[in-house]
C-alpha cells in the first residue's frame, strides 16, 4: 500500500501544488522517515501534551535531522484533552524539545457538536479556529499576523 501511495503521491506532484499526506505513528520507520525528509517541503509534527507523544516527536526530529532534511518542520501541540488533564506542561516541552510548538491547538468542547452538525471550524470564533487559521498560514508560507482581509482568510470565508 505504501509503494502504492508514493506512486501516486509522485504522479500528483506534477499537476497540483499541494499532497497533503496522512502518516500515522505507525509510518515512523527508519526507511519512512528517509523518503519523508527527501521528499516533503513542509512536514507537520503533530503532538499531544503527553510524555510519549512528545518524545516521539523528539524521536522524529532527531531522524529528520540525521537525514538532512531540507523540509520545513512545524511542530503543532493538539489539546484532544483539557490543558488541565495533560501529563506534560508547555515549560517541559519547550525544554525537551528546544524550541516552542509552532502552533498551540486548545481542547474545544464544543467541536464535537459543530461536527455533528456538519458546520465548518472556520467559520466560529473559538481560539482553535484561529489557531487553525495561523497553521494554514504557516503551510502556504504567509504571515498571518498582518491584514486580516488576506487572500487567505477570503478563500477560506468561501466556504461559509
Amino acid at each position: 500500500l505504501k509503494e502504492y501511495v508514493r506512486t501516486l503521491t509522485a504522479e500528483l506532484a506534477g499537476n497540483y501544488n499541494f499532497i497533503i499526506e496522512d502518516l500515522s505513528r505507525a509510518s515512523n520507520s527508519k526507511q519512512d522517515l528517509d523518503y519523508i525528509s527527501t521528499s516533503c517541503d513542509v512536514i507537520v509534527l503533530l503532538m499531544e501534551p503527553t510524555v510519549s507523544s512528545v518524545r516521539e516527536a523528539k524521536r522524529t526530529m532527531r531522524c529528520l535531522e540525521m537525514a538532512d532534511s531540507n523540509a520545513r518542520c512545524l511542530f503543532v501541540l493538539n489539546y484532544t484533552i483539557a490543558e488541565k488533564a495533560a501529563t506534560i506542561s508547555p515549560a517541559d516541552i519547550k525544554e525537551f524539545l528546544g524550541r516552542e510548538p509552532d502552533v498551540v491547538l486548545p481542547n474545544e468542547p464544543r467541536m464535537s457538536k459543530l461536527v455533528l452538525e456538519q458546520k465548518h471550524i472556520y467559520q466560529h470564533d473559538y481560539p482553535v479556529s484561529q489557531n487553525l487559521h495561523k497553521l494554514t498560514a504557516m503551510l502556504l508560507g504567509q504571515s498571518d499576523e498582518g491584514d486580516k482581509n488576506s487572500w487567505l482568510r477570503r478563500m477560506l470565508k468561501r466556504g461559509k
